[in-house]
């Protein structure tokens, strides 16, 4: 009995699929042209409590395009700018206090505390608001707009 007989096949099969993977995902394009900015956006469903929540301000907007729908992410990236960061606190803001723990003991939150915000209304409209420049391809200052919030709580503003 030879119990080697089988391995070759195995070989090749294993060395054709490392050297073939599987296609990307089609990336979804958006036409912020034929987008209709008037309509409204589905509710972000919510995030899976034994999903772990995205480590760093990167993290997040990566975990954010991986979570919402391609019409909520072409909602961010095609909808006006100045009306959504206005209403951004209540919107996608909210959703991130009420799905992502931003507490000392996890990462985002470390993250957070290291870059001198404390509190959750601030953590979560800092993420939000990276996430609408981000996917817009815009320029966004973390640091300045960190600043203002360290500000406001220092009696700055």
């Amino acid at each position: 009995m030879n119990h080697h007989r089988g391995w070759p096949l195995i070989v090749a099969i294993l060395t054709l699929a490392a050297c073939n993977p599987a296609p990307p995902e089609p990336e979804v394009t958006f036409d912020c042209e034929t987008f209709d900015a008037a309509a409204q956006i589905e509710g972000i469903r919510p995030w899976p409590e034994d999903r772990p929540g995205p480590e760093d301000l990167a993290d997040s907007r990566v975990a954010l395009d991986d979570w919402l729908t391609p019409e909520q992410r072409q909602h961010f990236r095609c909808s006006d700018r100045d009306v959504l960061l206005a209403n951004i606190h209540f919107g996608l803001a909210w959703w991130l206090r009420d799905n992502w723990r931003f507490d000392p003991e996890t990462p985002l939150g470390r993250n957070m505390k290291a870059l001198g915000l404390r509190h959750p209304d601030d953590i979560s409209n800092l993420i939000a608001t990276h996430y609408v420049y981000a996917s817009r391809g815009e320029a966004f200052e973390v640091d300045a707009e960190v600043q203002r919030y360290v500000d406001y709580w220092n009696g700055g503003e």
